[in-house]
């Protein structure tokens, strides 16, 4: 219960501190998640748009999978910038699942990411 100072005025509750304390400490980790969910954003963005280039030398271990000449997933020299996890999510995304329109995987990713900092940028202030 709050009580009454000398100024006949009612002081505020100690308990405000703690929930400042609290909101901040949401907000860091509100930030902390934003910045790693967007380095993986960039990260499956470098795969797929590395894959669009190199899919003809990468796809070929997918290809050889399955039959007798198939190579471990450690001896194959992968030509995507990623290595063979950048050329395995390229090629599930991109040849396997949703085409060319792959690359809208990590771009929403990265617009979750900034939103969840609650930055909007200018183009999209209305839609977020």
């Amino acid at each position: 219960m709050a009580r009454k100072s000398r100024n006949n005025k009612i002081d505020e509750p100690k308990k405000r501190k703690s929930v400042q304390e609290n909101d901040n400490q949401i907000s860091t980790e509100r930030w902390v998640f934003s910045f790693v969910l967007m380095f993986v954003s960039l990260l499956v963005l470098l795969s797929i748009v590395s894959y669009y280039f190199t899919w003809s030398d990468d796809q070929l271990y997918f290809q050889n999978l399955n039959t007798d000449n198939a190579v471990a997933f450690g001896d194959f020299p992968f030509a995507n910038l990623m290595g063979g996890i950048g050329a395995w999510l390229g090629y599930n995304l991109v040849t396997r699942f949703v085409g060319v329109f792959g690359v809208c995987v990590p771009v929403v990713l990265l617009l979750l990411a900034f939103r969840i900092m609650k930055y909007r940028p200018l183009a999209l202030e209305r839609s977020l």
